[in-house]
């Protein structure tokens, strides 16, 4: 979340994986990823009567993904994950090919 006296945002997102092959410092899955984003913003305009007023912009869309991905493992909590598949985006008004690749940091469990 973002805000300040003139614009606030805010983004938010959900994911989910299903493991199609588990090797021992690799994993082969199946994703469908979701992500809400919201923004306004304000101004204030002034019109020819230099009467002032406020006018907002605001901005709402999700974004939906499916694809597949891999995941390698290179330290014991670092990983390497590499995804592709297709998106749309802004409510479905486009649909694209996606891609994404993260280095991903795992905070260790005291039950492994």
């Amino acid at each position: 979340p973002y805000k300040n006296t003139n614009k606030e945002m805010y983004c938010i997102g959900l994911s989910f994986y299903y493991t199609l092959n588990q090797g021992q410092k690799t994993r082969l899955f199946l994703y469908q990823g979701n992500h809400y984003y919201y923004s306004k913003s304000e101004w204030e305009s002034w019109n020819n009567e230099k009467e002032s007023f406020i006018e907002n912009d605001i901005d709402n869309y999700f974004n939906n993904s499916l694809g597949i991905g891999f995941d390698l493992t290179i330290l014991d909590n670092v990983s390497l994950n590499i995804m592709a598949g297709y998106a749309g985006y802004e409510n479905f008004t486009q649909l694209n090919l996606t891609g994404e690749i993260s280095l991903l940091y795992h905070i260790p469990s005291k039950n492994k």
